[in-house]
């Protein structure tokens, strides 16, 4: 009978032990599962995107970019920054009128021409007046084939001279004449004719 007591004491002792280290074991497992969580949880706030100030994002196929908007100053900058490095070229460039390569309108001479038919606009005062003639108009093209400096001096009646200058002006950069083979500036010449009958031009 004391043995049998003795025994049941002990398993009593040993199932008590063993309660225990569920308890403590299980509270370990929840710990460590909460560690893992708060260590997930900082990740993913350190994985968020910063905030961005006066830029956006543009996002192709994928790629994300940061685009920086440029400011109104910004932009009167670098415009005047380029109007300051253009005064300079053209100070600089040395204007030739005799060229061993004269320059070119993109195309050649029949692509001026044609070029001139398809943007000259007869001056309305003009040709309701039966106004016709010859305009000459005097540039430059630089030896990186821009034009300036386009002007009519003579003759002519006003609006048919604004109107041959206005042409030249915006007309494609051309193939810069050459001396020894190298680019220069060439002061050059059209000669455009306003006819009510269709217009011609030519050197």
């Amino acid at each position: 009978m004391k043995s049998t007591k003795l025994l049941l004491i002990v398993a009593l002792t040993m199932a008590m032990a063993f309660g225990d280290a569920m308890v403590n074991y299980c509270q370990a497992e929840n710990n460590a599962i909460t560690e893992v969580m708060k260590k997930k949880k900082k990740k993913k706030k350190k994985s968020k995107k910063p905030k961005i100030d006066k830029e956006t994002t543009r996002t192709v196929v994928g790629y994300q970019s940061l685009v920086h908007e440029k400011t109104p100053e910004e932009i009167k900058h670098e415009q005047d920054s380029l109007a300051q490095v253009r005064a300079e070229f053209l100070a600089n460039d040395k204007v030739y009128t005799a060229v061993e390569v004269k320059p070119e309108f993109p195309g050649g001479e029949a692509a001026m021409y044609e070029y001139i038919n398809e943007h000259l606009k007869y001056p309305d005062d003009a040709f309701d007046m039966g106004i016709q003639g010859s305009v000459d108009v005097h540039f430059v093209v630089r030896k990186d084939g821009t034009i300036t400096d386009a002007e009519a001096p003579v003759g002519a009646w006003q609006s048919l001279k604004d109107e041959a200058v206005r042409i030249v002006q915006n007309m494609p950069n051309w193939t810069p004449g050459q001396i020894d083979g190298q680019p220069v500036s060439y002061r050059h010449r059209v000669r455009i004719t306003f006819l009510k009958t269709g217009n011609l031009s030519g050197y």
